[in-house]
């Protein structure tokens, strides 16, 4: 009766052990690359890397930088060169007419064809007007098309942004509605680079171009971005089934070696005569076995915090506590030889802990790409947000611009058919004087 007792208060002592070492190494571990120790021992085990050290620092630098915007510098044209042109163009004509006027030619023309010359220059006058409205016309419904398709690209740069958020929230908890939101996406920037090419079609100044090209390498920069954003997501997904398979494959297995062990110590010790060294060899079996499986739940707890707050402050003891695993389930497998149980029950053992041990090996191989691959998320993230940022601002400066260049072509127009309309009066004036007065000499 007092060895029962005994043994129900050191499995009591053992359960909150289990409960209390995996709160103490989550404590332990919150410092940004400490590592835990608490109430482990780290006699067992060998070294485990998850990660490379070089790669997770440059990973972790990456995904806190800050993000920087790319700004739009486009300089308002001058409409001063068109008004130069004009006037040019109506001090030609006045001197070609006036200097016709005065040749033999035209003083030798009947009173017929110098009205015809003088009503045929009113007549191109007025044609020249119409052209004139009519090409800024074109040119004001041009500017305005190509200010509404910036604006369009701007609007559709927010309109990926949000979709992106919905992708991350979503991505990984609900895989339909990922896969139909990575979609859409894909479907808007293929969109986006048609329109762009669109944008080509405006005749546009050169400075606009530029910084047209610099939105179309953005966008290829973050198509590629996202892709290998959602292959992550996807190896996060397949991974993360694998470790939640795995740890509860191994915390099974190493539960039933546990359990056929201290069936074993309870009839040494309730033998009639006590074998003394197998008891101690088979209190050391069940003691490493357990510490195996405690480090298993461990483990796991270190796992799933990782997951949720991807601080690299957890690899480290992840990587200690799975050596530690390995180590106590190499002791647990020396020992077995030792032991007077019978040779098929060593074989079970063995082929047991053979399995265990494999199992270890793939999920430490799961929980590295599963390590690698949640740091490339974030850091992508990052660089998503910032090419995003970029098309935005680009996007939005462009539309600006092409929005005060179109306003600016309006006005330029209204004063310019002002201009020409009382220039072709003062033409018409001029040519009608000296016409007139060329049929009264």
């Amino acid at each position: 009766m007092e060895k029962k007792i005994m043994k129900q208060a050191a499995l009591l002592l053992l359960l909150v052990l289990i409960l209390a070492l995996p709160v103490c190494a989550v404590a332990a571990s919150s410092g940004y690359g400490s590592s835990s120790t608490a109430g482990i021992s780290s006699g067992h085990g060998g070294g485990v890397t998850l990660i490379d050290r070089r790669m997770m620092n440059e990973l972790d630098a990456k995904r806190h930088r800050t993000i920087s915007v790319e700004s739009v510098s486009l300089q308002a044209e001058s409409s001063k060169l068109s008004l130069l042109i004009l006037f040019g163009g109506v001090v030609v004509m006045v001197g070609v007419g006036v200097g016709i006027s005065r040749t033999r030619f035209f003083a030798d023309l009947n009173i017929g064809g110098k009205l015809a010359t003088g009503f045929g220059t009113v007549v191109l006058i007025g044609a020249l007007l119409g052209m004139g409205s009519y090409y800024f016309m074109d040119t004001i419904n041009n500017d305005y098309d190509a200010a509404l398709g910036a604006l369009d690209l701007d609007m559709m740069a927010s309109e990926i942004g949000s979709l992106e958020k919905d992708f991350i929230i979503y991505g990984i908890q609900d895989n339909a509605r990922g896969e139909k939101i990575a979609e859409e996406i894909k479907g808007l920037v293929a969109e986006y680079t048609g329109d762009l090419a669109t944008m080509n079609n405006f005749g546009l100044s050169s400075q606009v171009n530029r910084e047209i090209d610099r939105v179309r390498g953005n966008v290829a920069e973050y198509d590629k971005t996202f892709a290998d954003l959602v292959e992550y997501y996807h190896q996060i997904e397949r991974d993360k089934e694998t470790l939640e398979e795995l740890s509860h494959t191994m915390g099974r297995e190493l539960a039933e070696v546990v359990h056929a062990h201290e069936a074993e110590l309870d009839a040494i010790e309730n033998a009639s005569r006590i074998d003394v060294g197998q008891l101690k060899l088979q209190t050391k079996m069940v003691e490493e076995l357990f510490e195996a499986e405690l480090r298993v739940a461990m483990i796991g707890a270190e796992e799933a915090e990782f997951l949720l707050d991807k601080r690299i402050a957890r690899i480290e003891p992840m990587e200690r506590l799975l050596g530690e695993l390995v180590g106590h389930l190499a002791v647990a497998r020396n020992l077995i030889p030792q032991l007077t149980t019978s040779q098929a029950e060593q074989a079970a053992d063995l082929r047991m802990l053979a399995q265990a041990e494999r199992e270890v090996q793939e999920y430490i191989e799961a929980l590295s790409e599963t390590i690698v691959a949640e740091l490339r998320v974030e850091a992508d993230l990052v660089d998503a947000r910032e090419e995003l940022a970029h098309i935005e601002s680009l996007a939005s400066g462009i539309a600006n611009h092409l929005d005060g260049e179109a306003e600016s072509s309006k006005e330029q127009a209204n004063m310019l058919m002002i201009v020409m309309m009382l220039l072709a009066a003062a033409v018409g004036t001029v040519i009608a004087f000296f016409v007139t007065r060329s049929i009264t000499a």
